[in-house]
């Protein structure tokens, strides 16, 4: 499987598991959960497409902190420096 084919494989799962989690999500009050900042610094350079960043940065975040149950949003990719990068996402977390 090529990269663009498992980037694409990870993004999809990473839908399915939000749609999946969201489903148990009453529709008045909140979640018996929030979201929480978390970033990684990981070497190498961010993804010229956004989408791509995103999806890169939201499998890295879920390899770190606990797989699809994290359920990395909001991810974004920043360069730091020529060599260098950080991942932030928020992730499902606990009171």
């Amino acid at each position: 499987m090529g990269k663009s084919k498992s980037i694409l494989f990870h993004f999809l799962v990473i839908s399915l598991v939000l749609l999946l989690g969201l489903r148990g999500v009453p529709v008045e009050g909140q979640p018996p959960w929030k979201l929480c900042p978390r970033h990684l610094k990981l070497p190498g350079a961010c993804p010229s497409d956004h989408g791509e960043a995103a999806a890169e940065c939201a499998i890295e975040i879920m390899n770190d902190y606990g797989g699809a149950m994290s359920m990395p949003t909001y991810c974004t990719c920043r360069q730091m420096g020529s060599d260098n990068r950080v991942c932030r996402c928020k992730i499902r977390c606990s009171d």
